[in-house]
């Protein structure tokens, strides 16, 4: 389950939203981390990822490149304002989710720089790494 959904539930009820709403969107995250988790494909390639980036927003601030760091809080400060008015947070997961693989590609490189290279082999027409 991601952390950050956790958090505005909780911020959800503080609010006075309902409980009974954020329980259900708990089970509803839940079923479906649990679905794609079971049906995800098995990648050709397996990449080795040193360095996890939680899906949170402090975590994907602290792993993006300066240059975005701007405005990945931009777009999250105006989505918290969003959710404030409206009492929904899917805003904010969508500007994590959007900010997160950059995030994870900034955190590491050289795997970066592995998928690149594997990229160009298969442009190139390189069957090896179906083998």
């Amino acid at each position: 389950m991601e952390p950050l959904t956790d958090v505005v539930r909780r911020w959800w009820i503080a609010a006075g939203g309902d409980p009974a709403q954020a329980e259900e969107d708990r089970l509803r995250t839940e079923e479906l981390a649990t679905l794609t988790r079971r049906f995800r494909p098995r990648p050709l390639a397996v990449y080795e990822w040193e360095h996890l980036v939680d899906k949170t927003g402090p975590a994907v601030f602290a792993a993006l490149p300066t240059d975005d760091q701007r405005s990945f809080a931009d777009d999250f400060h105006h989505a918290a304002v969003d959710a404030a008015v409206e009492l929904d947070h899917s805003g904010l997961l969508d500007v994590v989710g959007r900010y997160w693989p950059t995030a994870m590609i900034a955190a590491n490189p050289d795997e970066h720089a592995r998928i690149l290279d594997d990229m160009r082999r298969l442009e190139a027409g390189d069957a090896t790494l179906f083998d």
